[in-house]
């Protein structure tokens, strides 16, 4: 996975309230213009039956895009789940500034947190889920 795709992907699975936060943490005055958005609408889910059959429509997701541009000229987009306007120009945003010499700042305080909780999450969901496991062969055999 490529380097950009990893920060896009912290970003967008990112809590909406867990990067305002961070964002605002830093304090940092960004000029920018939009290019689009923020804006939402709705994204058709499609699906195969038993995963190789044929296609069908799934159902609908709310879905919310933003690109901009730094004075600098870098561009940065976001397309997030959800209608969350702050949290699509926030990853916009942060997306753009990756690409300028705040990278480094932006990796240590922002992504690496991001990535660090949903690790988090994720452990303590399988901790959960492991607390549950029923292990069917404790039962003995024969007399």
């Amino acid at each position: 996975m490529t380097e950009r795709k990893q920060w896009i992907k912290a970003l967008s699975l990112s809590n909406a309230s867990e990067l305002n936060k961070l964002w605002e943490d830093l304090q940092i005055d960004v000029d920018f213009k939009y290019l689009s958005g923020p804006e939402t609408g709705l994204l058709t889910c499609r699906g195969k039956m038993g995963g190789t059959g044929n296609s069908f429509n799934l159902g609908d997701i709310s879905v919310t895009r933003c690109s901009v541009q730094l004075a600098s000229g870098e561009i940065g987009t976001s397309i997030q789940t959800g209608t969350n306007h702050n949290k699509s120009k926030y990853a916009a945003l942060i997306d753009a500034l990756m690409q300028t010499d705040q990278k480094a700042m932006l990796q240590e305080k922002i992504i690496n947190p991001l990535v660090a909780n949903r690790e988090e999450k994720a452990q303590a969901r399988q901790a959960e889920i492991m607390s549950s496991k029923v292990d069917f062969y404790t039962m003995v055999r024969g007399g």
